[in-house]
């Protein structure tokens, strides 16, 4: 089964040191799959792409997850399903 961590994101710029802590303490329980949410999240996305044991990025950019909060966003999550976004690095699969 697969791990969902839901990426720190500040003004667009993943929090790459609490995201690869985090990573880090998941990591053994399986694939790690990060989840990106809100407006202008794209480098930030793109950038957790690249950190080592992460296997899939989500990235839902919708201003519905711009709060930045957990319950809410997963409240959110089956009423906007993401779509591919075609830029993304050809093993990662990123949403938009």
């Amino acid at each position: 089964m697969a791990v969902l961590l839901l990426a720190d994101v500040n003004e667009g710029q993943l929090a790459t040191d609490a995201v690869a802590k985090t990573l880090a303490a998941v990591k053994p329980l399986g694939e790690v799959h990060v989840l990106v949410a809100g407006m202008g999240g794209d480098s930030a996305a793109a950038e957790a792409a690249t950190l080592q044991g992460v296997t899939k990025v989500l990235f839902a950019g919708d201003h519905v997850y711009c709060h930045g909060m957990a319950e809410p966003t997963a409240a959110s999550w089956p009423l906007r399903p993401p779509s591919p976004k075609a830029s993304c690095p050809a093993s990662q699969r990123c949403w938009t």
